[in-house]
């Protein structure tokens, strides 16, 4: 909030987000960065490791808080999928991979065997220019909801795609993707206890698939 240095007005950061246990900034941008802070009247932080980061950096002190999806419930965000217009229903596993990898589509196919269930998927983001622009186009926020209320197990490794597991009371499994960074999926899952089902092979599939989750004692958290 460079631009607002000398309004009079109150500055708040919510669960903002570094993403990554290690410090990626240059001096520079450290020495801006922990100016600025100063004038922030209250800051609060998605992981826990970065009110540590935020503490040895910018000697700034900092709350860790859940991810703002957290504060609405099961309730709210099915009445709104239930607004969206042309919803296309779907069965079976829900993949919601943002970031393709040949690890991450054997986790995939191996769930797909063991469910017996096929697989359908809505990528957040794609690239491959070569696909006509019709199927690129990115599908409704309501859709996009009805896709997880839909299935019956998802994969992901995207931070959102494991909270909305959670929200909607889906068994899921989240794998690694260290490229957008892991802390944040420590955090959350930490906080359920369920810490497990963040996996980086095929091979820890099996004690994933037979435990069963205690939604309850979740729903509660």
């Amino acid at each position: 909030l460079s631009f607002a240095k000398n309004w009079s007005i109150k500055k708040i950061s919510y669960a903002a987000s570094l993403g990554t246990d290690n410090w990626e900034y240059s001096p520079t941008q450290t020495a801006r960065c922990k100016q600025l802070i100063k004038q922030f009247h209250a800051i609060s932080v998605r992981e826990n490791s970065a009110v540590s980061l935020l503490r040895k950096h910018f000697g700034t002190d900092s709350l860790q808080m859940p991810d703002p999806t957290l504060l609405l419930q099961q309730p709210d965000y099915r009445e709104l999928a239930s607004r969206g217009k042309r919803i296309v229903h779907h069965t079976g596993i829900f993949s919601y991979i943002l970031d393709h990898s040949a690890t991450a589509d054997k986790i995939l196919n191996a769930v797909a065997q063991k469910y017996g269930a096929s697989i359908y998927s809505q990528t957040a983001f794609d690239n491959r220019l070569h696909i006509p622009v019709e199927q690129r186009v990115q599908p409704s926020v309501e859709q996009w909801l009805q896709n997880f209320i839909d299935a019956s197990f998802v994969v992901t490794d995207s931070f959102h795609g494991t909270v909305f597991s959670i929200i909607f009371n889906k068994p899921f499994i989240t794998t690694g993707n260290k490229a957008r960074g892991n802390s944040r999926f420590d955090t959350l899952l930490g906080m359920f206890n369920l810490k497990e089902r963040l996996i980086s092979s095929p091979e820890e599939i099996d004690k994933i698939i037979t435990s069963p989750i205690d939604w309850v004692s979740i729903n509660a958290i």
